[in-house]
């Protein structure tokens, strides 16, 4: 009996030993990072003091404001912001917490998150209509922050964005999708995210910034805003029922729920995402649904091209 508590205690100091060395590799790792992918763009200082990092390229107006997706940050747009500063200037901005930014102390609401978003306007180049972009949960702050500047968002760009009804119709994915993230973070922690490279990315600035553990701490705190959501947008006006609004959705099913999630589960989701698209676009009697031939959830990195050429007629419709 006394060989095999010896046994035993071994065995639990050398778990606990691999643990911490785990745990130290991941951190000597997030932390060269951002030697080997400097970061592009400026950083400024919001009001509570944190860095806040915005990448701007292209000259002229109306300027464009990418929100990024819910694991996304400004990298997400670069070919897209590629084509777009070929007409006109274009910014993103890494969410709090995500990429580059610093996270925040208190607490995340779509309210912060769109003030945040709306700080990039700063960099607008002359007086002019701003046109603002979001994809996935980035399309809800994309729209509290339209609602709450209604006078200065020449058109609105949502892709595949996440609606308020969606909270209530998908509940269960997005439960599901909480555990989902939870398992990530833990496993992101031990370093076992990138080891495994789950996404393929590699050894690349995407998998950097995909695969530490803030990321997925922070995406926690982003969908937790999902719970009074509601309550934020009912302090806001509608929209301007004569807003440019494109509602531009995917095609291709399969990658909405995440690589966990069986096809069953995505063949009941699908008719209530598509319901919420035409709700989304009904906001505005200039709303539009437009489907990316295709293209799965992530339209802008898939397909660049495509939504440069949406975007653009947007730009048009601000202008008028």
């Amino acid at each position: 009996m006394r060989k095999l508590l010896v046994v035993f205690a071994v065995l639990v100091l050398a778990l606990a030993g691999a643990l911490i060395w785990l745990r130290k590799s991941q951190e000597t790792w997030e932390a060269g990072g951002r030697e080997r992918f400097p970061m592009r763009g400026t950083t400024r200082l919001r009001p509570d003091g944190r860095s806040f990092r915005v990448w701007c390229q292209g000259a002229g107006s109306p300027l464009i404001v990418l929100e990024a997706s819910g694991l996304g940050g400004a990298d997400q747009y670069e070919a897209l912001m590629t084509r777009l500063a070929e007409h006109t200037t274009v910014c993103a901005s890494d969410r709090a917490g995500f990429g580059y930014s610093d996270a925040r102390t208190s607490e995340t609401t779509i309210a912060a998150l769109a003030d945040d978003l709306w700080s990039v306007t700063e960099q607008r180049p002359a007086e002019g209509p701003i046109v603002l972009i979001g994809a996935s949960y980035g399309g809800l702050i994309a729209q509290y922050a339209a609602r709450a500047h209604p006078d200065d968002v020449g058109a609105l760009i949502l892709l595949d964005s996440v609606s308020l009804d969606a909270f209530d119709a998908l509940e269960k994915p997005w439960t599901k999708l909480d555990d989902a993230i939870e398992q990530a973070r833990n496993a992101a922690q031990m370093g076992l995210l990138r080891r495994i490279d789950p996404l393929k990315l590699g050894d690349t600035r995407d998998a950097w910034l995909t695969y530490r553990a803030s990321t997925w701490t922070t995406t926690q705190r982003l969908l937790a805003t999902r719970h009074h959501a509601k309550d934020e947008f009912a302090k806001l006006p509608p929209l301007p029922e004569d807003l440019p609004l494109f509602v531009i959705r995917h095609e291709r099913v399969g990658d909405l729920l995440g690589p966990s999630s069986t096809p069953e589960e995505h063949a009941a989701l699908e008719p209530l995402w598509q319901e919420s698209q035409k709700k989304l676009a009904a906001q505005s009697a200039k709303g539009v649904v437009i489907v990316a031939e295709g293209c799965g959830h992530l339209i802008a990195a898939e397909n660049p091209d495509f939504a440069a050429k949406k975007i653009l007629i947007a730009i048009e419709a601000a202008r008028e």
